[in-house]
């Protein structure tokens, strides 16, 4: 499911080459660890500690849900204080927040849990970015909100909390033109929705945080079941998963995929003699998948790319497998091979210079062609 917060309008010529951008909020998918934690633990100290790059903005302790762990399940569904655990969108984890609650959690009337996180490059002023995440309403919740809150800052001593550690964490000096708010009810217990923004930057920006920036009394707040007993507290908690910002226009969308366009999967990346990629580059290829599923009528070319390390045979070999590769993936979310061309070009058409490794790595791609269904 996908829900927009802004239409993204782009206008293209019929043939061209899209350069993805790279993804500036590192590990997006929650999927690179420090290790594995024993239970899912509501430390605010440690919840986030095993997630690598991201940490909790404040005191609110979100929590870090991993195949690693022995409570998380997601293949048979344990129940939990969160309800029926979901499968990952991509990968083996995701990370939970509360954004809304009645009960007063350590004594807090506006509880929150704000996960932060250090972008990759700092945001250069008036540029647009365009922000995706996935997310989804845990199974158990009591509400769901309609103002769900992302935060550009600049520096974290600009983070500040009123009462305790755990209220609301209000940026000192609030920037309106910082706050992006999602106003859509996300309600979804059984898919992923995907919510996206359009940013224009005030330029110096260095981290995100997202939550709900807005106190009880003013949050827009829809109940979806009756008010839980026991052990289940009344709240609205949200499942997070596969997030990504870049400059607009360069993110991978329905708005590009025509016929004759072709565009590099950038955020796939190869190792010298590898076809395999891993998890944390699997942002793309769902991307692709999901709009290939929108436009039945198209199908994809997939050139393998090589760098010129080895032989010409092997890299032509190498180049088909890496094609191949992506191919099984597309294949597992979906996509009929039929509709799936795959080709080795080896080291014939390399897009930088092979006498670097920057432009080596560049060279070891996978390109997609949009082409007419046969």
């Amino acid at each position: 499911m996908m829900k927009q917060g802004l239409l993204l309008l782009f206008g293209f010529s019929q043939i061209f080459s899209i350069c993805l951008a790279q993804n500036l909020i590192p590990n997006p998918g929650f999927e690179e660890k420090h290790g594995c934690p024993e239970i899912i633990t509501h430390d605010y100290r440690r919840s986030m500690y095993y997630v690598q790059n991201w940490e909790n903005a404040h005191g609110g302790s979100c929590d870090y849900l991993h195949t690693c762990i022995p409570d998380v399940n997601f293949k048979q569904g344990k129940l939990s204080f969160l309800g029926e655990m979901s499968a990952p969108r991509t990968g083996q984890a995701y990370i939970g927040l509360v954004v809304y609650t009645t009960d007063k959690f350590y004594g807090s009337i506006d509880y929150r849990e704000i996960p932060l996180i250090e972008l990759t490059q700092t945001l250069e002023k008036e540029v647009e970015y365009e922000l995706e995440i996935n997310i989804k309403l845990a199974p158990k919740s009591t509400y769901s909100i309609s103002n769900f809150n992302v935060y550009f800052v600049k520096d974290k001593k600009e983070l500040i909390t009123e009462n305790n550690t755990h209220d609301i964490l209000v940026p000192s000096m609030m920037n309106k033109f910082r706050m992006l708010t999602y106003q859509d009810p996300i309600t979804d217990t059984s898919g992923w929705t995907k919510i996206s923004f359009l940013y224009i930057a005030q330029g110096g920006e260095n981290y995100l945080i997202m939550g709900n920036f807005i106190s009880n009394e003013r949050t827009i707040s829809s109940t979806i079941k009756k008010i839980s007993t026991g052990p289940n507290k009344p709240y609205c908690y949200y499942f997070i998963d596969d997030m990504w910002l870049s400059e607009k226009g360069q993110l991978l969308s329905e708005h590009n995929f025509e016929i004759g366009n072709s565009f590099v999967l950038n955020n796939v990346h190869f190792e010298t003699g590898s076809a395999e990629f891993s998890e944390e580059h699997f942002y793309d290829l769902d991307n692709l998948a999901d709009i290939m599923k929108e436009y039945p009528e198209y199908d994809i070319k997939i050139m393998g790319h090589t760098d010129k390390e080895g032989d010409q045979v092997f890299n032509r070999q190498l180049s088909f497998d890496r094609a191949k590769n992506v191919r099984s993936y597309l294949e597992s979310k979906g996509i009929e091979k039929s509709k799936m061309k795959i080709l080795g070009m080896g080291s014939i058409n390399p897009i930088a210079s092979n006498k670097t490794e920057s432009g080596k790595s560049k060279n070891r791609r996978v390109e997609i062609e949009v082409i007419r269904s046969e």
